[in-house]
């Protein structure tokens, strides 16, 4: 490990003092450069609609113009937390359901057992 040029710290130390300088310097860049993103490829009206369709085969998510259609053998879990229900992927993708988007608690409820039961059929033995 080298020294630096005042000979008081590593290079480790210098990049472990330097990097919440960093983010915080260019943390607002990024964020813009991500919203401006999305705007661009999901256009200006808010909010953005999102149909979440669960099949025995999987489950599909459009949106505007982009669907993704995954099958349950590639969802290794579902989470519930207080404001959606979401599905882990063995690629480490995530695909969030908002609460807010049902209409009553019960609809939620047969949304969750569905899929989870569907998740179940297709090998998943451990329910999450």
């Amino acid at each position: 490990m080298r020294k630096d040029p005042c000979g008081v710290l590593s290079e480790p130390a210098w990049g472990a003092l330097a990097y919440p300088l960093i983010l915080a310097v260019y943390s607002p860049f990024y964020n813009r450069r991500l919203r401006k993103y999305f705007v661009e490829s999901l256009g200006r009206d808010v909010p953005i609609r999102v149909q979440v369709e669960l099949t025995e085969s999987g489950m599909s998510c459009q949106q505007r113009h982009l669907r993704a259609d995954y099958e349950w053998a590639s969802v290794d879990a579902i989470e519930e937390t207080g404001d959606a229900i979401y599905f882990h992927t063995g690629d480490k993708s995530v695909m969030a359901v908002r609460k807010r988007g049902f209409k009553t608690d019960s609809e939620l409820a047969q949304f969750l057992d569905l899929a989870r039961q569907y998740r179940k059929a297709h090998g998943h033995v451990k329910s999450s």
